[in-house]
């Protein structure tokens, strides 16, 4: 339920952003939403093991990929 519940957050969240043009509506939000959710997983999990460097490194990758989705740099 608790994943449920962040999911529909980000999904709606996401999709808030494609009506405000911030985002392509090309993208599928459900499924970033979902991939957003097995990021924050994986990081919470390194984060138990104390791979901090990792957590870092894939913070940056997924803010990157999440700026990139903006509709103004859409090709």
């Amino acid at each position: 339920m608790l994943f449920d519940t962040l999911e529909q957050a980000i999904v709606a969240t996401l999709t808030h952003a494609q009506q405000r043009l911030e985002i392509s509506n090309e993208q599928d939000v459900t499924a970033i939403g979902q991939f957003v959710i097995c990021q924050m997983q994986g990081m919470r999990v390194l984060g138990k093991a104390k791979r901090y460097t990792e957590i870092d490194v894939a913070t940056r990758v997924l803010c990157d990929y999440l700026r990139g989705l903006s509709a103004k740099t859409a090709s």
